[in-house]
């Protein structure tokens, strides 16, 4: 079945890649959004780090700030120096390692740690298939890919006040 997916998305062109992959990321956020709330109560995604802060500095933060500065280190830095391991598997640890790291620095309480875990993974196998189309194109696309899913949860959960 993952060779099967694989084996689909590296037959992509690039924007069919770029397209797809953020609509199976953006659906890998809301799905664990909502099973992370049924879960563990509506309490579970939300984090109190910027209560007291403008909208404007939640947004530059959330939006612009955070996707930059986790895709330079959770996909791009972790990949890339797991990708100077000569192995077979290199591919794998790499998506792994940069995984766990990412779900690491995301630990506000175990159903949020968890789903972090699955997104770092979700990003850093398409950082890995975007890396075809040059370095370049892996980091400033999973980057876009970040700022507009943040971007999609801070209209949801900052401008228009919906709770999912």
């Amino acid at each position: 079945m993952l060779k099967r997916v694989y084996t689909f998305h590296t037959k992509l062109n690039k924007r069919k890649l770029f397209l797809v992959s953020f609509l199976v990321l953006l659906f890998m956020t809301f799905s664990f959004s909502f099973i992370g709330n049924l879960i563990g109560g509506d309490e579970t995604f939300s984090k109190d780090t910027l209560e007291d802060k403008s909208l404007i500095i939640i947004f530059l933060t959330i939006v612009v700030i955070v996707p930059i500065f986790e895709t330079f280190i959770f996909q791009f830095t972790v990949i890339e120096l797991c990708y100077l391991i000569k192995s077979k598997y290199n591919k794998h640890i790499a998506i792994t390692t940069s995984g766990l790291l990412f779900g690491t620095t995301h630990f506000y309480n175990l159903i949020y740690f968890i789903s972090a875990i699955m997104m770092g993974i979700g990003f850093a196998y398409y950082y890995t298939l975007f890396r075809k189309y040059g370095l370049k194109f892996s980091f400033l696309g999973i980057t876009a890919i970040h700022i507009i899913i943040n971007f999609i949860g801070f209209l949801i959960n900052y401008v228009f006040n919906i709770d999912i």
